[in-house]
């Protein structure tokens, strides 16, 4: 299951839709990732957790998070699951909420 962030642009006849703000990020991708692949999340923290990898990270809007998507599809990852974080978790170091 994907879960994804509000919209950044409302949809026809929704002009009263919030738009999407800043907010943290819970990527999870199949496999441990490498040093060198790891590094092309810059800016998000990227740990791997039996098997599989937690990128976690802040995303500015919609555009920011297909581009992070893409990525992921780009590097023939196997992508698990994505997840928006609760507004309360954000600040807490980019670590995995516990």
């Amino acid at each position: 299951m994907i879960l994804v962030g509000e919209p950044s642009v409302p949809a026809p006849g929704r002009e009263d839709a919030p738009h999407m703000r800043e907010r943290d990020y819970q990527v999870v991708v199949e496999g441990e990732l490498g040093e060198v692949v790891a590094r092309t999340f810059e800016g998000m923290h990227v740990a791997p957790v039996a098997g599989r990898t937690v990128i976690v990270g802040p995303v500015r809007d919609q555009a920011e998070l297909h581009a992070v998507l893409r990525r992921i599809g780009d590097l023939g990852l196997n992508l698990v699951s994505v997840a928006a974080l609760p507004q309360h978790e954000r600040g807490n170091g980019g670590r995995r909420p516990e």
